[in-house]
């Protein structure tokens, strides 16, 4: 299926020429997952090392507590980002799980997502930080 335009409604990819998109994600070494309700994405505790963009459906930020209750402290939509504070922070461990409620997901490696983001910055300010 082809999810260009759910992705290019999102704030990271706006902007892209549609063209564009394909080779942008080949480059970033996206990789297209789908889970079928109530299948784990990621469980606490996991490090994650992707950061994962919502092709379909809805994902659910679940929190557990010491007695096994679960608590939706968030979702996450089609065109939209999740755990990517987690893949930014290498080795941290995951406090929360995500769970699917039917869904499509591309990950993104930490490594390329970071490279992409140095080279964006170098274009964007190529004196570099002063």
């Amino acid at each position: 299926m082809d999810y260009s335009l759910t992705l290019l409604r999102a704030p990271l990819f706006r902007g892209i020429p549609r063209e564009d998109l394909p080779g942008l994600l080949e480059g970033l070494d996206a990789r297209e997952h789908r889970y079928g309700r109530g299948e784990a994405v990621l469980r606490r505790g996991e490090r994650a090392d992707r950061m994962g963009l919502v092709l379909s459906g809805t994902l659910h930020i679940v929190k557990e507590d010491f007695w096994g209750s679960r608590t939706i402290v968030g979702l996450a939509r089609p065109g939209e980002v999740f755990a990517e504070s987690y893949a930014c922070l290498e080795g941290e461990p995951l406090e929360v799980s995500v769970l699917a409620a039917e869904a499509a997901a591309k990950g993104v490696p930490r490594e390329q997502f970071l490279e992409a983001c140095r080279e964006a910055a170098a274009v964007m300010n190529p004196k570099g930080v002063e």
